[in-house]
């Protein structure tokens, strides 16, 4: 195998417009280097050398997208991006690169969109090269196998899945079908097993060939743009990058070219009706124009979206607000990068009684582009401030993932002068133009508006809607759409006309049309012409803004900073308590201005009682929250837009409040929350208005993915406190404004205040803020102090280990998914009388199982969690290093080799300092059960052999081990363990390569901050936390480790809950299974009692069953048979009979209270109590 390091220097070709000496313009306080180069095969290349870099980046874009789909296979450029993983004629090895990368401590990703397919990865910055020799063979050489393209079908098709019930998704589809059919940008792109593998099988077309030919047609050097960032020095980049990337080879192609006539003539001027799956409605007002690109020194799309997306007073949104309309707006370019074309919009979060006044919503908008277009509305003064508050964001930003910022810049090489790339990325305006404005002004008419008003409002009938009819274009794309998967399964995505028909919208002449059904995604949809009598409404708002007095231009921004000088640092290695009031204040102060930025944060844990104390107070709570930034919105949006960040969280023990941004201007900000707080009535119009929104957030928050709901049912399980979320919607709609009043006030009478000021803010300035904050409790609250036993202990459930339990003999037909009746309390062993089982007699730990709780989503999901204890340095590293180590082989495991599903993830984390390691998969091919199944062999597999090979404790196989080892070093086969250094220094690789991760220098005064913050929260007050468990880290054994990963995981010792969330998928697949079988009683395959899978066969494209061999085969590969698991414990078959079982456990101590002891213990002095008060109260008086 050639070493790519031996390869000679390679001449970089002279660049046009100066090339290496290409100067770009950067932010006034990047420290870092840059070069552009031109390499021979004409690929461009930014190199950029950050000699602070931790982590290095490297990024390709290649100039083709889903535009250049083949009709035949829809989808064909994302599953192209996804087949480039797997191996390569250099690196024949299965997942080698992904391998390599997260073995060094990086991630990687890869993104397809119209007209660009990104690949991009971040990775320890000593290890850039080797990394960057198996990332070009993408572009060299790749090996597509065929058992990789059967394999990872699967994965786009679930990818596709879990979008189902995506409203973006399902909205932006509708969109595309709705326009010039002829355009390529109306085609479905994502791609599904269907259009990428059975569909082109049955019409005769390999669909691996279709992938090494869109590859080979596509993919060339001079479509292509390579950013990579390192801590070497930019010569030693420029040797490390061109000999690997001249090899990729130039087949001279032009950059596809597309049309702009993406909608015709009668699909502007239109209203599109769309049901959406979350509660809620919305306006989004749609506009074709020319991409903001060609126009980047100008930008005057950045000067329409700066005033209608304004929020302050005389704005579109302070207008629908006050009338009741509007609970939401934003308003931009939304284009997606095209070349050819962009979209400008204005969308709308409506309210109930906003949806009754959309053509009047929309009369808004209009008059204040009217406003816009007459004289004045072109505001030189607005545009400097834009230009001035875009370079100062520019100037002083912070610095960036190397991961997201070579992505970043590998796109935009392909569009902007490498002197203007990074203002241009950043959206800095160079030039004042006020034509350009007043062009892109005109694009904004009534007559090319294309208005989608989603509601689920349209589904209700109308008798007069079956007859009104289509437009030609919604038929004729409707027909189209049809016919592009007329060969799939009948299933719920026909392009039939619905049954559910809209209704008639207000102030129509015409009743709607019935609703159609897009094929791809289910939406329900309708489109007829825009009202002629809106139409005219809206033009006379364009002639006459004056109509609405309301409406003007926005004042000075009183936010904006002037002084932006750094304070020397004060001497503080660590948070220190600046300000001590027992039982009101404890405020915790750290200079630091290592960043050069002239920034600070200020984080307030407002703490009582009362904000937590039932689900009923919860919900107040949260209202309170939501009512308090409702009246903050026109006087802090301003503020927002000078950088400075705030935000107000209802949490578990009160309520918070967080700032940061420029420090100049940042107590003038908090001042104005506090203001609020301590001004706090409830005004009734908004509260209605408020409730309203609240009531849709918890309905909508059971549309979460089944994975992300397992996540939080897992969450509320082991949380000792913890009100379930199907409560807070009955509650919302029940509670009153007198009732929240008389909340507030028990919220507000008793609170003590834990905070942390940090950055560029001396201690004087800290202290002052800490002096507002007791003004507010004494003088404006009256809050009494609050004794330290009533603050809130945040308590985590110690799951108990699975109590023995008698498992049936092989052979009797338990069912894998079968829980045992076990009692809440410490139960007594099994009867010794009970024959012995095949395993050890314990059960699989627990179990909670809940159908999906939307009801609609296809996906199944499953969370494994192993509880590992509260916190403790050594075994939090432990923790860490076993994440480390297995992390990547459960990914290669679960979703490449055996392809159970899109979403698959082992990680660890830690809920309230207890912490805890967590296997999750979701699937829309296998149940939840099976996904548990699966996982617990991956498990068992990793402690019993690919664990011990790792730490050198067992010989590999292929040694003894057990194995194939020759099958591994098959071009595109599956890779097995062996490695290519011994299985010690694989083990000291990854203690040394999680060291250097968890060392990696925070990048922003944010991050640091919040590492601060959350020491303070917990009460841990472990500053040097990295460094303490690095420490520990460095000085474990593999001994150690496989003993710790034994107890963690080990079936007689673990601490372990299983949730599964089981979707419309798989009790579909359950009655397809049964209902054959139901004669002779058998359920299920026979060799469901030796562990093997029990999915049903799936029906193939003429909807017949498969043999069960092929649905094996379908159904992605099968790990070896196991023996019979033994049955859960069983958590309860709903909440109530859980939130039993909660009661019965025991709990983790306080970590708080832990550290305290051992603070105690080590003989370390307790917290000031009274620091500084005197201090506060005179600067307040001054």
């Amino acid at each position: 195998m050639e070493d790519s390091r031996s390869l000679g220097p390679v001449p970089v070709a002279p660049i046009p417009d100066g090339g290496q000496a290409v100067k770009l313009l950067k932010p006034a306080n990047d420290d870092m280097e840059y070069r552009y180069l031109l390499l021979p095969n004409g690929l461009r290349v930014l190199l950029i050398s950050d000699p602070t870099a931790d982590k290095a980046g490297a990024a390709m874009d290649v100039c083709v997208g889903s535009l250049s789909d083949p009709r035949a296979f829809p989808g064909l450029a994302h599953f192209t991006e996804h087949m480039l993983f797997y191996s390569s004629a250099k690196y024949p090895v299965e997942d080698e690169y992904t391998k390599f990368i997260s073995d060094h401590g990086g991630a990687t990703n890869a993104y397809t969109s119209a007209e660009h397919t990104n690949y991009h990865f971040d990775i320890n910055w000593e290890s850039l090269g080797e990394a960057l020799d198996r990332f070009s063979q993408f572009f060299i050489e790749p090996l597509i196998s065929q058992d990789g393209i059967e394999r990872e079908v699967r994965a786009v098709d679930s990818e596709h899945g879990k979008n189902l019930n995506s409203d973006p998704w399902r909205k932006q589809q509708v969109n595309k079908s709705t326009a010039n059919p002829d355009h390529p940008w109306s085609r479905f792109s994502t791609g599904t097993r269907h259009t990428l593998y059975d569909g082109p099988l049955a019409a005769g077309s390999d669909p691996r060939a279709a992938v090494v030919d869109f590859h080979s047609a596509h993919y060339s050097a001079d479509r292509c743009c390579l950013a990579v960032l390192g801590r070497q020095p930019l010569q030693e980049l420029q040797d490390m990058v061109a000999p690997l990337f001249s090899q990729v080879p130039n087949k001279r192609l032009s950059r596809p070219q597309f049309s702009d006539s993406v909608f015709l003539a009668d699909q502007r001027g239109v209203l599109l009706r769309l049901v959406p799956v979350k509660e809620g409605q919305s306006l989004e007002m749609v506009w074709q124009v020319p991409p903001s690109e060609r126009q980047y020194r100008e930008q005057p799309l950045g000067y329409l979206s700066h005033l209608l997306g304004h929020e302050g007073e005389g704005s579109v949104f302070a207008l629908l607000k006050a009338r009741g309309w509007a609970s939401a707006l934003w308003a931009g370019e939304s284009g997606g990068g095209m070349s050819f074309a962009s979209f400008f919009t204005v969308h709308i979060e409506l309210t109930e009684d906003g949806q009754r006044h959309v053509q009047q919503v929309a009369e808004v908008v209009f008059s204040y582009i009217g406003l816009m277009r007459s004289p004045g509305g072109i505001s030189a003064r607005i545009w400097e401030e834009v230009r001035g508050l875009a370079q100062l964001h520019f100037d002083t930003r912070d610095k960036g993932r190397a991961f997201s910022y070579t992505t970043s810049l590998a796109a935009g090489l392909h569009t902007y002068p490498p002197q203007d790339l990074l203002p241009a990325l950043y959206g800095v305006p160079l030039a004042f133009d006020p034509a350009a404005i007043a062009s892109a002004l005109e694009l904004l008419s009534p007559q090319d508006l294309r208005l989608f008003w989603i509601s689920k409002q349209h589904l209700q009938h109308n008798e007069d809607a079956a007859t009104a009819t289509v437009s030609p274009s919604a038929q004729r794309t409707a027909a189209a759409a049809a016919a592009a998967i007329a060969d799939e399964p009948a299933g719920p995505f026909s392009a039939d006309v619905a049954s559910a028909t809209a209704p008639t919208c207000p102030d129509s002449a015409a009743p709607p049309p019935p609703l159609l059904t897009e094929p791809h995604y289910g939406a329900q949809y309708s489109v007829s012409p825009l009202p002629p009598a809106w139409l005219e409404a809206w033009g006379q708002a364009l002639e006459r803004p004056q109509d609405q007095p309301e409406l003007h231009l926005p004042a000075p921004n009183p936010f904006i900073p002037t002084d932006l000088s750094l304070a020397a640092d004060e001497a503080a290695a660590a948070p220190v308590v600046a300000l001590a009031v027992p039982g009101r204040l404890r405020l915790w102060h750290k200079p630091d201005t290592r960043f050069g930025q002239p920034k600070a944060v200020l984080y307030l844990d407002i703490q009582s009682p009362e904000a937590y104390s039932s689900p009923r107070a919860a919900v107040l709570t949260r209202l309170f929250v939501k009512l308090v930034l409702d009246y903050l919105n026109e006087v802090a949006y301003p503020a927002q837009q000078a950088g400075l960040d705030y935000n107000l969280l209802n949490t578990q023990s009160g309520v918070q409040l967080l700032l940061s941004g420029y420090n100049h201007k940042l107590p003038h900000l908090m001042t104005e929350v506090l203001g609020r707080l301590g001004d706090f009535k409830v005004l009734p119009d908004r509260f209605e208005f408020v409730r309203e929104g609240l009531v849709r957030e918890y309905a909508n928050q059971m549309h979460n993915q089944p994975y992300s709901w397992a996540m939080y049912r897992a969450e509320l399980l082991t949380t000792s406190r913890r009100w379930p979320l199907e409560l807070y919607g009955a509650v919302a709609g029940q509670v009153g404004a007198q009732e929240l009043e008389e909340h507030v006030r028990r919220l507000t009478s008793r609170c003590f205040v834990e905070g942390l000021a940090a950055g560029n803010m001396r201690a004087a300035e800290a202290v002052r803020c800490g002096g507002l904050v007791l003004q507010l409790l004494r003088d404006k609250l009256g809050s009494a102090p609050l004794h330290e036993c009533e603050r809130a202990e945040l308590r985590v459930n110690k799951l108990p280990t699975a109590p023995p339990i008698p498992v049936p003999e092989a052979g009797t037909g338990a069912a894998p998914a079968e829980a045992a009746s076990v009692p809440t309390s410490d139960p007594s062993p099994a009867s010794a009388s009970a024959p012995p089982p095949p395993q050890p007699p314990v059960c699989n730990g627990w179990l909670f199982a809940e159908e999906g709780p939307s009801g609609r989503d296809e996906n199944s999901a499953a969370v494994v969690l192993y509880q590992r204890g509260p916190d403790d340095l050594r075994r939090n590293a432990l923790g860490q290093l076993l994440a480390q180590l297995s992390k990547r082989d459960a990914f290669a495991e679960l979703r490449t080799r055996q392809q159970l599903g899109y979403i698959v993830s082992l990680h660890g984390g830690a809920e309230h300092g207890v912490g805890y390691l967590e296997l999750l998969v979701q699937s829309n091919s296998h149940d939840a059960d099976e996904l548990c199944r699966r996982m617990d062999d991956f498990v068992s597999r990793l402690l019993d052999t690919d664990l011990p090979e790792k730490c050198a404790l067992a010989p590999p196989r292929g040694e003894g081990g057990g194995g194939d080892s020759a099958a591994a070093s098959e071009p595109g086969t599956p890779a097995a363990s062996t490695t290519t250094s011994s299985a010690l220094s694989e083990f000291a690789t990854a203690v040394e390569e999680l060291a250097k991760a968890k060392l990696e220098k925070p990048k922003k005064l944010g991050d640091l901050a919040n590492r601060w913050w959350s020491e303070i929260q917990h009460g841990t007050y472990v500053f040097d936390r990295q460094e303490a468990e690095v420490a520990a880290l460095r000085s474990l054994s593999a001994i150690e480790l496989l003993a710790f990963a034994r107890e963690l995981m080990g079936p007689a010792t673990c601490r372990k809950l299983s949730v599964q969330v089981r979707g419309k998928a798989e009790a579909a697949r359950k009655a397809q299974a049964t209902a054959p079988t139901a004669a002779t009683g058998v359920y299920g395959s026979a060799g469901a009692a030796a562990g093997t899978s029990t999915d049903p066969a799936e029906p193939g494209p003429s909807g017949s069953e498969v043999p069960t061999a092929a649905a094996a085969a379908e159904a992605g590969p099968e790990p070896a048979p196991a023996a019979p698991r033994p049955p859960y414990a069983n958590v309860g078959a709903n909440t109530t009979e859980a939130f039993g079982w909660k009661r019965c456990c025991e709990s983790w101590p306080s970590v708080r209270a832990l550290w305290a002891a051992r603070r105690a213990a080590a003989g370390e002095p307790g917290l000031p109590e009274a620091v500084g008060e005197q201090g506060a109260i005179e600067a307040q008086g001054a």
